[in-house]
């Protein structure tokens, strides 16, 4: 029976698993590293981490959950949800969200993707009562997809007859005052290269006052000098250093991470760009007009209002309610 108790013991039970450190998930660590050269144990144990800590508290779920009450003993639907898998277990909340409601999941996993998500149910003997992981999602009644500008185009014709939440590309942005200490620069570093810089939540364009030095960037991020030694990444780092050189474009290099003024929103891989700002409403302005293209946004600027902003270094630490896109993606589940 699919209840109510049923799906909160799975989920304490997914956190033990997620919390525990035994030598089937190192075994699982080095197969998702031989299966995807990005996924690095170091990610893959911080996102793990983060999942403990800010979605599988029992406080913090309590507090969420409280806000849905009273939660249906069961949904007699099936939810089909799409992940991407551009950063490791980039789509649990999605899974933690249906498995809260009671819906029977179809998940398609990204390819890059694979193995995490189905390791950690089996752990947590969380079944196909609840759960199944398929290769071709079939008809449901409710999807929820991730993915490019492009796949979102072909989820919005397929999924046309069914509620559906569809994201595109995102990605973050930050707003510097000039005075940030040398701790906060270090956490902008995270928000900048955590995962290689691959999640939508990374900050991709940065916003400094006019006389702001942008070579400070270079001191945020050095501690990720280690990357240096990773090909994947190294290798992106050469190719758009090239890139910028046969174009003939301005930018400026440490030889881990490029830093280029450019109004452009998305930048590469081992890139951020940069904008100058004299006057704030410039800032909200360049957010109004980019607002289906931005995740979150990170300041530490006093009175600075924007309904995803983040503090700097909390770009990748989402909490329950920090709904991808500004949806509330219980809400859409419960309105049946």
């Amino acid at each position: 029976m699919n209840t109510i108790e049923d799906r909160l013991l799975a989920i304490s039970r997914l956190a033990e698993v997620i919390n525990r450190r035994d030598e089937s998930l190192d075994n699982i660590l080095n197969s998702v590293k031989a299966h995807n050269q990005w996924f690095v144990q170091e990610h893959v144990l911080q996102m793990m981490d983060a999942i403990a800590e800010n979605f599988l508290a029992e406080h913090l779920l309590i507090n969420w959950i409280h806000d849905y009450l009273p939660l249906p003993t069961q949904i007699d639907e099936t939810l089909g949800i799409v992940m991407a898998g551009n950063i490791p277990l980039v789509g649990f909340q999605d899974f933690l969200c249906g498995l809260i409601c009671g819906y029977q999941m179809k998940i398609k996993l990204s390819e890059k993707d694979s193995i995490l998500l189905p390791y950690l149910c089996q752990q947590a003997e969380i079944d196909s009562q609840y759960v199944e992981f398929v290769e071709r999602l079939p008809k449901c009644d409710r999807v929820i997809a991730t993915g490019s500008n492009n796949s979102s185009r072909y989820f919005d014709y397929y999924f046309r007859d069914v509620k559906s939440v569809i994201r595109k590309n995102r990605t973050s942005i930050g707003v510097l005052s000039g005075n940030e200490s040398k701790q906060q620069l270090q956490l902008l570093g995270r928000d900048l290269l955590s995962y290689f810089g691959l999640g939508c939540r990374n900050i991709s364009t940065l916003f400094l006052p006019e006389q702001m030095d942008e070579t400070v960037l270079f001191d945020a991020v050095s501690q990720y000098i280690e990357y240096r030694n990773h090909n994947k990444y190294f290798n992106n780092f050469e190719y758009t250093s090239a890139l910028y050189l046969l174009n003939l474009e301005e930018y400026k290099s440490d030889g881990l991470f490029n830093v280029r003024q450019s109004d452009q929103l998305f930048s590469r891989i081992s890139c951020v760009h940069y904008q100058r700002y004299s006057d704030l409403q410039q800032v909200h302005t360049y957010l109004q007009q980019h607002d289906e293209d931005i995740q979150c946004v990170a300041t530490e600027i006093e009175g600075f209002d924007h309904p995803r902003r983040v503090g700097i270094g909390n770009c990748q630490s989402p909490s329950l309610s920090d709904y991808p896109d500004g949806v509330d993606i219980m809400e859409f589940l419960l309105d049946v």
